[in-house]
């Protein structure tokens, strides 16, 4: 019996000797990010974020975590021992809302041996409503993980660490009367919740930590009390009635398109901005009526969810998709005349002639409504003028490039309405070329639209002293114009028609 346990002894001995190759840890896949929602949907948008410290009060009815009543006064919350998201980031190869077509690329880059770098992950909603389901899932192929660079435009995000706080809410006297980890719920069904600009009744209040590790203000309610509180914020109320049922149904079209696919790994759906939607913390009587008269009405495009957007003012025509955002060609989501004319909106002269002398038969020229007038004066034309100099700061700020002296700002690329999307400015020192309409504008210090062109105020000895941009629109240029909704339905045209004519082929579908 000795001589067996020094046996086994010695073998073991022997065996941990042994040199084993390392077990490489399991790699972190990007996780599947599919919500699904069943009726009612309800809508989290994000009021306001804080850093340490934010301070709120409540009216009436106000219930922490559903149970304690809140007396009304003045409360605060401060958040402490905040840990941000750790992020892995992948390089997208493919985004589809085809699931075939995803899952065949996908097995082609497999056999090419890529192998565990190659990644298919779905993204977005299943709704699961009282008249049909509808699946609006993106499929991703992803290789990775990759380094983050500021180059790196086409880049998937996936956190691989939740962020975390601790939130300690203190009355008017100072005094703590409640902690709580990452997030709390304040019930205002009878009450009001009152933060910054807004004063918000009729849902949930969601104080909660993002990625970043900011403080955010959420406010959760179902998807047509959203309607109710974005249709104001988007179009005045006093516009015609069909513009107002064309807006409704965009928005609610925009908001099913889109939910799960925005901030997938925030804890908020949308942005109370013109990032998502403007939104608004009252509802009018005038806006309740509009979103009830096309409750639960959608676009469809070929039995899917359309991708609708809106814009403020077109400018006289309307942008393609694939100008400003890239990707497919969407058939519903070209260039839309907004006028009768025959000018080539790419052509360097031509644009000049629609900007200078502008189509007396463009919807967002007309002015014989005292109602949509107002818009149409501070859209439809404009024009900036900068000091040389301000421009080269600009250009240094937003580039981090130095181009010395001034010497000239070049279109290169136009969109159909006549849109700039790819622009080089030139100066002693060098050149810098910006692409893409929003950089542009955001270049020039926030310009209505890119739909501009360029002159100059020259000195004696041929120096520029000033730059002139003229432009017309407001905002990037897809989908509907709403001053051209206002003024089709205040000549007539019932809100199918303003639908039809801004999204060609869709069919709106009700959904409940």
């Amino acid at each position: 019996m000795k001589k067996y346990l020094v046996f086994v002894a010695l073998l073991l001995i022997l065996s941990s000797c042994i040199h084993r190759p390392a077990v490489p840890p399991l790699r972190k896949f990007p996780l599947r990010r599919v919500k699904i929602f069943t009726w009612p949907v309800k809508v989290r948008v994000e009021l306001l974020r804080f850093h340490k410290l934010l301070n709120f009060s409540v009216e009436g009815d106000v219930y922490l975590e559903g149970e304690t009543l809140l007396p009304d006064g003045n409360y605060s919350a401060r958040l402490t021992k905040v840990k941000a998201a750790r992020f892995k980031y992948y390089k997208i190869l493919m985004r589809t809302d085809d699931y075939k077509k995803a899952m065949n690329f996908f097995n082609n880059l497999k056999r090419t041996g890529l192998g565990d770098s190659v990644f298919l992950v779905d993204v977005g909603a299943i709704f699961k409503l009282e008249a049909m389901s509808i699946d609006n899932r993106d499929f991703y192929v992803l290789t990775g993980p990759v380094k983050k660079k500021r180059s790196n435009r086409n880049l998937y995000y996936e956190p691989v660490s939740n962020p975390h706080g601790v939130f300690e809410l203190f009355n008017d006297y100072g005094e703590k009367i409640y902690e709580f980890e990452d997030s709390l719920v304040l019930e205002t069904e009878n009450g009001y919740f009152n933060v910054g600009r807004f004063r918000v009744s009729g849902g949930k209040i969601i104080l909660t930590v993002d990625t970043h590790g900011n403080g955010v203000v959420i406010f959760e309610t179902d998807i047509e009390d959203y309607l109710k509180r974005v249709l104001p914020a988007e179009m005045p109320l006093n516009f015609p009635t069909d513009a107002l049922k064309a807006q409704s149904v965009v928005a609610r079209t925009f908001t099913f398109a889109n939910l799960g696919k925005f901030y997938r790994y925030q804890p908020y759906d949308f942005t109370s901005t013109v990032t998502s939607q403007a939104f608004q913390d009252r509802i009018f009587d005038i806006a309740d009526s509009i979103v009830n008269s096309t409750r639960g009405v959608v676009l469809f495009y070929k039995n899917k969810l359309a991708r609708a957007y809106y814009h403020s003012t077109c400018g006289g025509h309307t942008e393609d998709i694939t100008y400003i955002w890239g990707g497919e060609p969407i058939p519903y989501l070209k260039g839309v005349k907004d006028g009768n004319f025959n000018l080539d909106l790419q052509d360097p002269v031509d644009i000049r002639i629609f900007i200078y002398s502008p189509p007396e038969t463009i919807l967002c020229n007309f002015n014989n409504d005292s109602v949509i007038m107002p818009y149409v004066r501070r859209n439809f034309r404009w024009r900036v003028i900068f000091k040389r100099k301000k421009i080269e700061k600009m250009v240094k700020k937003y580039t981090g490039k130095g181009i010395g002296k001034l010497l000239s700002i070049t279109p290169i690329k136009r969109g159909v309405s006549g849109r700039i999307t790819d622009i080089v400015i030139s100066g002693t020192r060098g050149s810098v070329e910006v692409t893409g309409e929003y950089k542009i504008r955001k270049l020039f210090g926030g310009l209505r639209s890119s739909l501009f062109v360029v002159d100059y105020i020259r000195k004696n000895n041929g120096d520029i002293e000033s730059v002139i941009l003229s432009g017309g629109g407001a905002g990037h240029g897809v989908g509907m114009c709403q001053v051209g909704a206002g003024i089709l339905a205040y000549r007539g045209f019932k809100m199918k028609d303003i639908l039809k004519h801004y999204f060609p082929g869709v069919k709106g579908v009700r959904l409940y």
